[in-house]
């Protein structure tokens, strides 16, 4: 009778370590507010890279995306004026792949009124 209590607790608790395990972090991020009205998101079941800018008046949002290690993605540069959104396709690359992005926000003199960077992996 002992026999059969210890394992059934030794059931219990290897179905509660299976279940309190984490799931697989998913490389995805909704709105990332990058300053100044521009926005930044990533979708990784669909390898999706998004830039948004949500401001008026004379200024656009740009951002390239580029592989930190060469040859593992494709580079993307979006740029879009206000109230658009446009969307770049990382479908080909490597899984897990590390991203840097460098961007701002200016008018078309190219007078930045803010710049922003940061990395993702894809």
């Amino acid at each position: 009778m002992r026999t059969n209590r210890t394992i059934a607790a030794v059931a219990v608790m290897g179905a509660a370590l299976f279940v309190a395990a984490p799931a697989a972090s998913a490389n995805s991020f909704g709105d990332r507010y990058l300053g100044a009205g521009a926005h930044l998101s990533y979708n990784d079941g669909t390898d999706t890279l998004c830039l948004w800018y949500d401001s008026s008046g004379p200024y656009q949002a740009s951002l390239t995306a580029s592989p930190t290690t060469s040859g593992r993605g494709p580079t993307r540069s979006l740029v879009v004026g206000p109230g658009q959104k446009k969307c770049a396709s990382l479908a080909t690359a490597y899984e897990d792949t590390h991203y840097d992005y460098l961007g701002a926000v200016a008018s078309d003199c190219r007078c930045y009124i803010h710049r922003y960077s940061g990395g993702f992996y894809s």
